[in-house]
């Protein structure tokens, strides 16, 4: 994959809020196809508040050492 001279990324990630799951439980779900943003989706139980997934995104691109090149997480409900 090459990068842009800035260095900058957009990831788009959808949040899936799922009924039928422990309502206070968070799954990422990844891509079939192995990119440096593999994440595609994470489906949450109905308890889960919007802090959590921040919380939940930020430990995730911490550990893969992407918070550098994170602006903004924003989330539409």
């Amino acid at each position: 994959m090459t990068w842009p001279k800035h260095g900058l990324e957009r990831f788009k990630i959808k949040i899936a809020r799922k009924f039928n799951m422990k309502p206070d439980m968070i799954v990422p779900k990844f891509r079939r196809r192995p990119t440096l943003d593999d994440l595609g989706c994470l489906l949450d139980g109905r308890n889960v508040s919007n802090k959590e997934i921040e919380r939940f995104l930020a430990e995730y691109f911490g550990k893969k050492g992407l918070t550098e090149a994170i602006l903004r997480i924003q989330l539409k409900t």
